[in-house]
């Protein structure tokens, strides 16, 4: 049984059709395959992104546990206050002179009768 050149022809179309099929169908599968790998590294981005988020965030909230556990201490808001120039009931309030500061100069030509007006 001897192939004729039109038999020849038509093996030859037929392979090269359904090659030309199973590339392109190759292709597609690699371009979804990369698609889902590029969204699967942009969820790993976005994940690292939130967990950094998070762990500020905690770090926030025991900064303020800190903070709150030190209001309670009447020794640490007494200092707070001692250093805003706040005394107790009863202490008397001694500052120190600055000696670098002058003293404002009264002005002779004010006739201290029309002051108590």
């Amino acid at each position: 049984m001897e192939v004729t050149e039109k038999t020849k022809k038509r093996l030859s179309l037929r392979w090269g059709w359904s090659s030309l099929v199973f590339a392109a169908l190759a292709v597609l599968i690699l371009l979804n395959f990369g698609h889902q790998y590029l969204r699967y590294l942009d969820a790993l981005a976005q994940l690292h992104h939130y967990e950094e988020q998070l762990a500020q965030k905690e770090t926030g909230i025991d900064n303020l546990a800190q903070e709150k556990e030190l209001l309670n201490d009447s020794a640490y808001l007494e200092t707070i206050a001692r250093n805003l120039g706040m005394i107790k009931r009863g202490e008397t309030l001694i500052q120190p002179f600055d000696s670098k500061v002058k003293a404002p100069q009264l002005d002779k030509n004010i006739d201290p009768s029309t002051m108590l007006d």
